[in-house]
């Protein structure tokens, strides 16, 4: 989940997607990358408010 919610470039839900279906774990790895999307969607949203207000 942490994996996921990094905000950075070659993290996230897609190549999450990618290692999880070359381990045939996709079912499992689906626990751990929903949190995470939803996670890296609260921390953005958190900061584009926060810097809208800066600015």
């Amino acid at each position: 989940m942490i994996f996921v919610a990094v905000p950075l470039s070659g993290t996230g839900a897609w190549t999450s997607i990618i290692i999880t279906s070359v381990q045939d774990l996709i079912k499992e790895g689906f626990h751990s990358i929903a949190p995470g999307v939803v996670e890296v969607a609260v921390i953005i949203t958190v900061l584009v408010v926060i810097f809208n207000k800066i600015l």
